[in-house]
């Protein structure tokens, strides 16, 4: 099943637009609906619901067949005390190999505490059900193909995700999930040591754990593009402009710029047919900035 994106922009290429996030895999159903009759450890800590910190890791895979940013990850868990978690560990891993094996070590890797937490009610087990969001303060670009989203909420409360078989929400990817054991009193996602394995595993091949995946198309990227980004800041006190350059592209392209996540607004910037374009940033604030396009990550001061 392929992922079509509902990306919507202005028509006015190159110039600044509000960012719509497409939801790029959905499998939060599984919870929605109780769908799931088991479920697997996915939690780092625990020492106030269990008495001692464990880590253990899952990881579910998917497709895309066309390059995204990735903004923010949404996981549920089935927790012993319903706690918030302290922060969410989100790692991407590549299966280039098409095995139904995560790589080792995460291609994109990040620690957020940036998250929203809801609760829902676990009709199965009678646990006490966690929504938790996170947004992504360095959103990850993501090259078609297939990918493993490993999303591990931290805290000391414990908890597991529910599995289901692939039976509704997104498909695109059917080998299911992963996980992989890092014992006690190891550090968040690291899978590594104790009384654990460090390699993922795949005994689960076609269940799927409840995860939602969101981000924006991140245009016609094809690796090495050349980015700068500048600012030409008002009199005073006043807000600026950033001014984002991009060479070396695809030909005739368009890629798209985000500007200062968690909460970032974009630009989508149309490539000439040497692989050059420029898109700009109204209403910037003095201070520091960071522009995204495609693989590239910039800092840009804007001072008076």
């Amino acid at each position: 099943m392929s992922l079509s994106f509902a990306y919507i922009a202005m028509m006015m290429v190159g110039t600044q637009a509000p960012l719509f996030t497409d939801i790029l895999y959905d499998s939060l159903c599984i919870t929605d609906q109780s769908l799931y009759s088991n479920g697997v450890g996915n939690y780092c800590g625990g020492d106030g619901a269990i008495g001692g910190a464990y880590d253990v890791q899952a990881a579910d895979g998917f497709s895309i067949e066309a390059g995204v940013l990735v903004t923010a990850v949404t996981i549920d868990s089935l927790t012993f005390l319903g706690l918030t978690p302290d922060k969410v560990c989100v790692g991407f891993h590549e299966d280039d190999d098409g095995d139904c094996f995560a790589e080792e070590y995460p291609r994109y890797y990040e620690e957020t505490t940036n998250i929203e937490a809801s609760p829902f009610k676990d009709r199965v087990f009678g646990y006490q059900g966690v929504r938790t969001r996170a947004t992504l303060a360095h959103p990850v670009m993501l090259r078609p193909g297939t990918w493993f989203g490993a999303i591990q909420p931290s805290s000391s409360d414990w908890g597991y995700v529910p599995v289901a078989y692939g039976s509704c929400g997104s498909q695109g990817y059917d080998c299911g999930l992963n996980y992989r054991d890092g014992g006690e009193a190891n550090g968040c996602c690291d899978g590594a040591g104790g009384y654990g394995v460090e390699q993922w595993q795949n005994d689960f091949y076609g269940l799927k754990v409840p995860m939602r995946i969101e981000g924006i198309p991140a245009g016609d990227c094809r690796g090495g593009e050349q980015v700068v980004a500048t600012c030409m800041p008002g009199d005073g006190e006043r807000s600026g402009k950033i001014i984002v350059r991009v060479r070396k592209g695809q030909p005739s392209g368009t890629v798209t710029a985000l500007l200062d996540p968690p909460d970032p607004r974009s630009v989508s910037i149309p490539l000439n047919d040497r692989g050059r374009g420029k898109g700009k940033f109204k209403d910037v604030a003095l201070g520091e900035h960071r522009v995204f396009v495609c693989d590239s990550v910039v800092d840009v001061t804007c001072a008076p």
